[in-house]
Parts: C-alpha cells; structure tokens; sequence
C-alpha cells in the first residue's frame, strides 16, 4: 500500500502557544498536539521525533458519556505527544486511524 501524504502544520493558539495538526490528503483532521508549547525548539523535537521512527499508538476508551475508543502516542518519559483528532465506536477504526497517522509521509508547513 502507498503511503499518503499528510500535512502538518504548526499554529500560535489563542493564548500564544504553538501547536501543531496533521490532515489527511482529503481535509479531514487525523491527530492534533497534545498541548501547547511556548519553544520552537520542543515542538520541532516533539515533530521529529514522531516522524523519525515508528512509534505505537496506545488505544483507550474515554470517560465521556459517549465511552469512544480514541488513541494517543506518549514520548520515553510518559508524556503525551500526538492524540487522534476524534472519537471511535468501533476500537478497530481507531486503530485504523492511528496507523494512517503513523504510515503516512508528513509534507507541510513547519
């Protein structure tokens, strides 16, 4: 299977922090940064260090009402880097959504 290319961007949010999102081909939002960071230098490690190898998703169900299977990628330390962008009925499809995440060649604006 080809790989897809995805597009990462990095963004200030309203309370002047840098982010990060990647969408797929089609639009659709696939993963999101976990936080916010106030240094360049830690999000572009944070990027390059999700890029650089492959890395494994940790699938959870949420405490909401809806009780939705939802993935998330911790770095060496514990600390959350990248979640899915949404919430999953079905456990495969989040984890389907997590390895288009991870199997896909970032191109953008970073």
């Amino acid at each position: 299977m080809a790989k897809r290319d995805l597009t990462l961007r990095v963004y200030s949010d309203g309370r002047q922090k840098m982010r990060w999102k990647a969408t797929a081909g089609n639009g659709k939002q696939l993963a999101r940064s976990a936080r916010g960071y106030c240094e360049e230098e830690q999000i572009m490690a944070d990027i390059s260090w999700l890029l650089d190898e492959k890395r494994n998703p940790e699938l959870y169900r949420d405490n909401g009402k809806k009780r939705e299977w939802r993935w998330r990628i911790r770095n060496a330390i514990g600390r959350i880097v990248a979640i899915g962008s949404e919430g999953y009925v079905n456990k495969g499809d989040c984890d389907k959504s997590a390895n288009l995440f991870l199997d896909a060649t970032a191109i953008g604006e970073y």
